[in-house]
């Protein structure tokens, strides 16, 4: 997820809101923000913006929270886009502008054909939101979530042992939705964004507008591959689904029909590699990442951050990482990893702002350390 919070777009003569897609991180937040309210408490209404001719950017910081948020606020005569960010993004300007221009004359052209038809406000409203997700996928979805992510159905999609009328009321509902039914059909945690354009035989581009219209719809989510490294933990929340006998420990081997997701969050503890979780664990690869995404999923387990530390390379470092097979869009890609990590950042974090696979970015730091370590 590149940075978005929430986006909205508003009808500028009265300011109401006629779409918004909140909640826009790669993976489930723990807070439930109100957006508009941030604004409003901040002293910042609705007219302030509207009476405005440029492009605005606001930064709020909640210091109580521990968050910032940066509102870009961009208008056309009939409506307002408004989209949240966890920082500037210097490319959103232009993408913003497109964007809504481009809704204006869709919708403009669209209300032509509903006055001549006096279509009920009921399917309007349908049409604005289905018009809002095909624009801002075609305009957003390549910057919202890298490539190397993985797409994951929600848990409250489909309940364990459901009968076969829960499951045509989903269809219909992926139907009502536009939601290409084949792809999210094959939406098993195995597959990267990447994989599934490759496996599917689908433009990139395309797979991206589908992710994001099922994201939108609150149907999936996303999350990292679980590299070797990864070292997991439990949170406090453990305690409950290790008690045998609680709802919340029923509640994980039912679904499972197993009790060897207990196993393993006993063997997560107070932290282990994903590697040596693997090598301990009497299941599957695969078995072992739908037992960890559940319970991240839960925040029962969590990953612990991992802050590399750059080291600004000499010039006598540069002939030995090029026999290592250093290219010159390895050097390039060394220098932005070292200006993003000048401050303790984490690896993810960083890996979704520049959307550099985690692995390439690891694989590049222990080339330098190897490097250095050969020079001294």
């Amino acid at each position: 997820m590149h940075g978005f919070f929430y986006i909205a777009l508003f009808d500028s003569d009265n300011g109401k809101c006629l779409i918004d897609f909140k909640d826009l991180t790669f993976t489930k937040t723990i807070y439930d923000f109100d957006y508009n309210k941030i604004l409003s408490d901040q002293g910042i209404s609705y007219d302030d913006l509207n009476n405005n001719e440029e492009i605005i950017n606001l930064k709020i910081e909640l210091e109580d929270l521990g968050h910032s948020f940066v509102y870009t606020f961009v208008k056309v005569e009939k409506y307002h886009l408004m989209v949240v960010t966890d920082s500037v993004y210097s490319k959103l300007n232009p993408l913003l502008e497109k964007a809504i221009i481009e809704f204006d004359q869709e919708i403009d052209f669209d209300e032509e054909n509903q006055e001549e038809n006096q279509i009920e406000s009921e399917i309007i409203e349908n049409k604005i939101t289905s018009l809002a997700i095909e624009n801002f996928s075609r305009n957003f979805s390549e910057y919202l979530f890298p490539d190397f992510l993985i797409p994951e159905r929600k848990n409250n999609i489909e309940k364990e042992g459901e009968e076969q009328e829960v499951k045509q009321d989903l269809n219909e509902y992926l139907k009502s939705k536009n939601i290409n039914q084949d792809l999210f059909n094959k939406i098993d945690g195995t597959w990267s964004i990447e994989e599934f354009s490759e496996e599917m035989e689908i433009d990139l581009n395309k797979i991206h507008e589908e992710f994001f219209n099922m994201w939108v719809n609150n149907l999936i989510y996303f999350r990292f591959k679980y590299y070797n490294w990864d070292t997991l933990e439990q949170t406090e929340n453990a305690k409950f689904y290790l008690e045998d006998g609680t709802p919340e420990n029923l509640s994980l081997i039912n679904k499972y029909n197993s009790a060897k997701i207990i196993k393993i969050l006993q063997i997560i503890n107070s932290g282990i590699t994903f590697k040596k979780l693997h090598d301990q664990s009497t299941i599957t690869k695969l078995r072992l990442e739908k037992y960890i995404t559940e319970l991240i999923y839960r925040d029962v387990i969590q990953k612990r951050k991992v802050i590399p530390t750059i080291k600004h390379i000499s010039e006598d470092l540069i002939p030995l990482l090029t026999l290592q097979g250093f290219t010159k869009n390895d050097f390039q890609l060394l220098e932005y990893l070292e200006e993003n990590f000048r401050n303790e950042k984490d690896l993810g974090e960083v890996a979704l702002k520049i959307q550099i696979d985690p692995k390439r970015i690891r694989d590049i730091i222990s080339k330098v350390e190897t490097a250095i370590s050969v020079m001294n």
